[in-house]
């Protein structure tokens, strides 16, 4: 048996391992190296695009968050000129309320002034009456109203 190699069978089964390798290389490697590439570029791109939209979607948000606080001003104006508004209107039904009610409480203590003087008036005449009764009883003859 020998140890040493023979370079002849050696290069002989090299040569169709060499041509299988170089055609392996063209044939699968290549393609695959190809596609990998092709899609790492797709990849990239992809994200550049998602940055895109992204950056937009930010300044959409912006924008609409700008335009709510916008709204949200015009209706806290819109309330408060509609409370004034409110007010104004409470503020004068209180007052014709308020002179109506003074309207009648004058013309109650009108009526009940004249009813008091009618009233005083009444009783004086009465006591009057009640006076010379009870004197023409205690004297014991008619006594003149005066």
């Amino acid at each position: 048996m020998e140890i040493m190699p023979n370079w002849t069978v050696v290069f002989l089964q090299l040569i169709p391992f060499a041509v299988t390798a170089a055609v392996l290389y063209k044939i699968i490697l290549m393609p695959m190296l190809d596609y990998l590439e092709e899609r790492q570029a797709a990849i990239a791109s992809g994200t550049t695009g998602v940055d895109a939209i992204n950056a937009d979607l930010e300044a959409r948000t912006a924008e609409y968050d700008r335009q709510l606080q916008v709204a949200r001003s015009k209706g806290s104006e819109i309330r408060n000129a509609k409370r004034v508004e409110a007010k104004a209107a409470y503020d004068e039904q209180i007052a014709a309320a308020r002179s109506e009610a003074e309207a009648q409480i004058s013309q109650a203590i009108e009526e009940i002034q004249a009813a008091a003087v009618e009233a005083r008036t009444g009783l004086q005449d009465s006591s009057e009456a009640l006076a010379a009764q009870i004197a023409g009883q205690v004297l014991g003859r008619p006594v003149a109203q005066g």
